[in-house]
Protein backbone atom coordinates (compact mmCIF):
# COMPACT_ATOMS: atom_id res chain seq x y z
CA UNK A 1 0.00 0.00 0.00
CA UNK A 2 1.06 3.56 -0.75
CA UNK A 3 -1.76 5.67 0.79
CA UNK A 4 -2.11 9.24 -0.43
CA UNK A 5 -5.23 11.47 -0.32
CA UNK A 6 -8.12 10.98 2.13
CA UNK A 7 -11.65 12.36 1.74
CA UNK A 8 -14.83 12.11 3.80
CA UNK A 9 -17.89 11.06 1.81
CA UNK A 10 -20.37 13.94 2.38
CA UNK A 11 -23.29 11.53 2.01
CA UNK A 12 -22.26 8.63 4.24
CA UNK A 13 -19.43 9.95 6.42
CA UNK A 14 -17.19 7.09 5.32
CA UNK A 15 -13.55 7.60 4.36
CA UNK A 16 -12.38 7.26 0.75
CA UNK A 17 -8.62 7.06 0.29
CA UNK A 18 -6.32 6.67 -2.69
CA UNK A 19 -3.23 4.52 -3.05
CA UNK A 20 -1.11 4.62 -6.17
CA UNK A 21 0.08 1.03 -6.28
CA UNK A 22 3.43 0.15 -7.80
CA UNK A 23 4.74 -0.26 -11.33
CA UNK A 24 7.84 -2.36 -10.55
CA UNK A 25 11.28 -1.78 -11.95
CA UNK A 26 12.33 -5.43 -11.56
CA UNK A 27 10.84 -8.13 -13.77
CA UNK A 28 10.19 -10.48 -10.83
CA UNK A 29 8.53 -7.83 -8.61
CA UNK A 30 4.73 -7.78 -8.31
CA UNK A 31 2.65 -5.23 -10.20
CA UNK A 32 0.22 -3.57 -7.77
CA UNK A 33 -2.79 -1.73 -9.18
CA UNK A 34 -3.70 1.66 -7.79
CA UNK A 35 -7.08 1.97 -6.16
CA UNK A 36 -9.52 4.06 -4.15
CA UNK A 37 -10.75 2.23 -1.07
CA UNK A 38 -13.59 2.93 1.34
CA UNK A 39 -13.48 2.53 5.12
CA UNK A 40 -15.91 3.24 7.93
CA UNK A 41 -15.17 5.51 10.88
CA UNK A 42 -13.45 2.63 12.72
CA UNK A 43 -11.18 1.90 9.75
CA UNK A 44 -12.90 -1.30 8.60
CA UNK A 45 -12.84 -2.04 4.86
CA UNK A 46 -16.17 -1.23 3.20
CA UNK A 47 -15.46 -1.41 -0.50
CA UNK A 48 -13.50 -0.14 -3.47
CA UNK A 49 -14.29 2.47 -6.09
CA UNK A 50 -13.83 1.55 -9.75
CA UNK A 51 -11.21 3.77 -11.43
CA UNK A 52 -11.01 4.42 -15.21
CA UNK A 53 -9.46 1.73 -17.40
CA UNK A 54 -6.64 4.04 -18.55
CA UNK A 55 -5.45 4.35 -14.93
CA UNK A 56 -4.34 0.70 -14.92
CA UNK A 57 -0.66 0.01 -14.29
CA UNK A 58 1.17 -2.15 -16.84
CA UNK A 59 4.65 -3.50 -17.43
CA UNK A 60 4.71 -2.05 -20.93
CA UNK A 61 4.64 1.45 -22.42
CA UNK A 62 1.05 2.22 -21.37
CA UNK A 63 -0.47 3.50 -18.15
CA UNK A 64 0.85 5.53 -15.22
CA UNK A 65 4.53 5.99 -14.55
CA UNK A 66 6.00 4.58 -11.35
CA UNK A 67 5.04 6.74 -8.37
CA UNK A 68 2.96 9.01 -10.65
CA UNK A 69 -0.43 7.39 -10.29
CA UNK A 70 -3.66 8.54 -8.69
CA UNK A 71 -3.11 10.58 -5.54
CA UNK A 72 -5.55 13.46 -5.89
CA UNK A 73 -9.25 12.74 -5.21
CA UNK A 74 -12.24 14.94 -4.35
CA UNK A 75 -16.01 14.82 -4.09
CA UNK A 76 -18.01 17.35 -6.12
CA UNK A 77 -21.61 18.45 -6.61
CA UNK A 78 -22.30 17.77 -2.90
CA UNK A 79 -21.18 14.17 -3.14
CA UNK A 80 -22.85 13.12 -6.39
CA UNK A 81 -19.56 13.12 -8.37
CA UNK A 82 -16.03 11.91 -7.67
CA UNK A 83 -12.99 13.41 -9.40
CA UNK A 84 -9.45 12.02 -9.46
CA UNK A 85 -6.22 13.26 -11.00
CA UNK A 86 -3.05 11.39 -11.89
CA UNK A 87 0.11 12.85 -10.41
CA UNK A 88 1.95 12.81 -13.74
CA UNK A 89 1.31 12.14 -17.45
CA UNK A 90 0.54 8.63 -18.65
CA UNK A 91 3.41 7.01 -20.52
CA UNK A 92 1.50 7.25 -23.80
CA UNK A 93 0.60 10.92 -23.20
CA UNK A 94 4.15 12.23 -23.54
CA UNK A 95 7.23 12.98 -21.42
CA UNK A 96 7.26 14.46 -17.93
CA UNK A 97 7.84 18.21 -17.48
CA UNK A 98 11.33 19.64 -17.97
CA UNK A 99 12.88 23.13 -17.95
CA UNK A 100 11.26 24.04 -21.27
CA UNK A 101 7.95 22.20 -21.34
CA UNK A 102 5.13 21.28 -19.03
CA UNK A 103 2.92 18.20 -19.47
CA UNK A 104 -0.70 17.12 -19.55
CA UNK A 105 -2.13 14.98 -16.77
CA UNK A 106 -5.55 13.37 -16.84
CA UNK A 107 -8.36 14.49 -14.53
CA UNK A 108 -11.43 12.22 -14.50
CA UNK A 109 -14.93 12.95 -13.23
CA UNK A 110 -17.12 9.93 -12.42
CA UNK A 111 -20.47 9.29 -10.82
CA UNK A 112 -20.73 7.35 -7.57
CA UNK A 113 -21.14 4.07 -9.46
CA UNK A 114 -17.82 4.56 -11.25
CA UNK A 115 -19.11 5.53 -14.70
CA UNK A 116 -16.82 8.09 -16.35
CA UNK A 117 -18.71 11.32 -17.01
CA UNK A 118 -15.83 13.31 -18.52
CA UNK A 119 -12.04 13.32 -18.59
CA UNK A 120 -9.87 16.42 -19.02
CA UNK A 121 -6.21 17.31 -19.56
CA UNK A 122 -4.71 19.48 -16.84
CA UNK A 123 -1.60 21.52 -17.86
CA UNK A 124 1.20 20.80 -15.38
CA UNK A 125 3.85 23.53 -15.05
CA UNK A 126 7.41 23.09 -16.34
CA UNK A 127 10.30 22.59 -13.87
CA UNK A 128 11.09 25.95 -12.28
CA UNK A 129 14.93 25.73 -12.12
CA UNK A 130 17.94 23.54 -12.88
CA UNK A 131 19.00 20.74 -10.53
CA UNK A 132 22.25 20.58 -8.63
CA UNK A 133 24.50 18.79 -11.19
CA UNK A 134 26.14 16.73 -8.42
CA UNK A 135 22.82 15.18 -7.36
CA UNK A 136 21.81 11.76 -8.71
CA UNK A 137 18.12 12.60 -8.25
CA UNK A 138 16.10 14.10 -11.12
CA UNK A 139 13.44 16.77 -10.48
CA UNK A 140 10.12 15.48 -9.22
CA UNK A 141 6.84 17.24 -9.93
CA UNK A 142 3.15 16.44 -10.08
CA UNK A 143 -0.40 16.89 -8.80
CA UNK A 144 -0.78 15.37 -5.31
CA UNK A 145 -4.16 16.94 -4.44
CA UNK A 146 -7.30 18.36 -6.06
CA UNK A 147 -10.28 20.01 -4.38
CA UNK A 148 -13.70 20.70 -5.90
CA UNK A 149 -15.54 23.96 -5.35
CA UNK A 150 -18.82 23.04 -3.60
CA UNK A 151 -21.09 25.11 -5.85
CA UNK A 152 -19.37 24.81 -9.25
CA UNK A 153 -19.07 21.30 -10.75
CA UNK A 154 -16.42 22.42 -13.28
CA UNK A 155 -14.11 24.28 -10.89
CA UNK A 156 -11.24 22.91 -8.80
CA UNK A 157 -8.26 23.96 -6.74
CA UNK A 158 -5.21 22.01 -7.92
CA UNK A 159 -2.04 21.62 -5.86
CA UNK A 160 1.24 21.33 -7.77
CA UNK A 161 4.29 20.14 -5.84
CA UNK A 162 7.79 20.29 -7.35
CA UNK A 163 11.12 19.26 -5.86
CA UNK A 164 14.49 20.13 -7.43
CA UNK A 165 17.84 19.02 -5.97
CA UNK A 166 19.68 22.03 -4.58
CA UNK A 167 16.60 24.28 -4.77
CA UNK A 168 14.10 22.42 -2.61
CA UNK A 169 10.32 22.45 -2.93
CA UNK A 170 8.05 24.79 -4.82
CA UNK A 171 4.38 24.59 -3.86
CA UNK A 172 1.67 26.29 -5.92
CA UNK A 173 -2.12 26.26 -5.81
CA UNK A 174 -4.10 26.93 -9.00
CA UNK A 175 -7.76 27.71 -9.58
CA UNK A 176 -8.67 25.52 -12.57
CA UNK A 177 -11.85 25.12 -14.60
CA UNK A 178 -12.89 22.28 -16.87
CA UNK A 179 -15.45 24.46 -18.63
CA UNK A 180 -14.61 24.44 -22.36
CA UNK A 181 -11.91 21.76 -21.99
CA UNK A 182 -11.74 18.83 -24.41
CA UNK A 183 -13.25 15.55 -23.21
CA UNK A 184 -10.28 13.18 -23.68
CA UNK A 185 -11.74 9.95 -22.25
CA UNK A 186 -11.75 8.26 -25.68
CA UNK A 187 -8.24 9.42 -26.60
CA UNK A 188 -5.77 6.57 -26.09
CA UNK A 189 -2.92 9.10 -26.25
CA UNK A 190 -2.68 12.88 -25.85
CA UNK A 191 0.72 13.13 -27.53
CA UNK A 192 0.50 15.28 -30.64
CA UNK A 193 -3.27 15.72 -30.31
CA UNK A 194 -5.13 19.03 -30.54
CA UNK A 195 -6.44 19.23 -26.99
CA UNK A 196 -7.96 22.19 -25.17
CA UNK A 197 -6.72 21.75 -21.59
CA UNK A 198 -8.30 22.99 -18.40
CA UNK A 199 -7.76 26.72 -17.87
CA UNK A 200 -6.02 27.76 -14.68
CA UNK A 201 -4.74 30.79 -12.78
CA UNK A 202 -2.30 30.98 -9.88
CA UNK A 203 -3.91 31.41 -6.46
CA UNK A 204 -0.91 30.98 -4.15
CA UNK A 205 2.82 30.36 -4.42
CA UNK A 206 4.35 29.32 -1.10
CA UNK A 207 7.52 31.27 -1.93
CA UNK A 208 5.43 34.46 -1.71
CA UNK A 209 3.84 33.70 1.68
CA UNK A 210 6.79 34.45 3.97
CA UNK A 211 7.03 30.89 5.32
CA UNK A 212 10.20 29.97 7.19
CA UNK A 213 10.45 26.71 5.25
CA UNK A 214 8.63 25.22 2.26
CA UNK A 215 8.22 21.45 2.60
CA UNK A 216 6.63 18.52 0.75
CA UNK A 217 3.03 19.79 0.80
CA UNK A 218 0.64 17.19 -0.63
CA UNK A 219 -2.85 17.73 0.79
CA UNK A 220 -5.49 20.46 0.87
CA UNK A 221 -9.08 20.83 2.05
CA UNK A 222 -11.68 23.49 2.81
CA UNK A 223 -11.90 24.98 6.28
CA UNK A 224 -14.53 27.26 7.83
CA UNK A 225 -15.57 30.56 6.33
CA UNK A 226 -14.12 33.60 8.12
CA UNK A 227 -16.20 36.53 9.46
CA UNK A 228 -14.67 38.62 6.63
CA UNK A 229 -16.30 36.29 4.08
CA UNK A 230 -13.08 34.57 3.02
CA UNK A 231 -12.93 30.77 2.91
CA UNK A 232 -10.20 28.96 4.84
CA UNK A 233 -7.95 26.65 2.83
CA UNK A 234 -5.93 24.13 4.86
CA UNK A 235 -2.80 22.41 3.51
CA UNK A 236 -0.62 19.66 4.97
CA UNK A 237 2.76 18.19 4.09
CA UNK A 238 4.02 14.60 3.86
CA UNK A 239 7.28 14.16 5.78
CA UNK A 240 8.10 10.84 4.04
CA UNK A 241 9.20 9.53 7.47
CA UNK A 242 12.46 11.43 6.86
CA UNK A 243 14.47 13.08 9.63
CA UNK A 244 15.25 16.12 7.49
CA UNK A 245 11.59 16.77 6.59
CA UNK A 246 8.62 17.93 8.65
CA UNK A 247 4.86 17.71 9.02
CA UNK A 248 3.58 21.23 8.40
CA UNK A 249 0.06 22.64 8.38
CA UNK A 250 -0.67 25.92 6.57
CA UNK A 251 -3.96 27.85 6.72
CA UNK A 252 -4.73 30.40 4.00
CA UNK A 253 -7.64 32.81 3.58
CA UNK A 254 -9.04 32.47 0.05
CA UNK A 255 -10.93 35.39 -1.37
CA UNK A 256 -13.13 34.35 -4.28
CA UNK A 257 -12.97 36.59 -7.35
Amino acid sequence: MDPEELRVDPRTGRYWWSQEGDRPTAADAPLIQQSVRIADAAGAYRGRFRLPDDYRCTRGDQGPRRNKGVEAITFGARGSTFTSALEGPLLQDGPEPDLRHGALVRVTRQNRDGAVLRQFAYPLEKIFTESDPSSPWPPDTGVPAILAFPDDPDRYLVLERTWVAGAGYRIRVFDATARGATDVRRMSSLAGRAVVPMRKRLVADFHDLGLTTVVNTEGLTWGPRLPSGERTLLLVSDDNFAEDEATQFVALALRDR
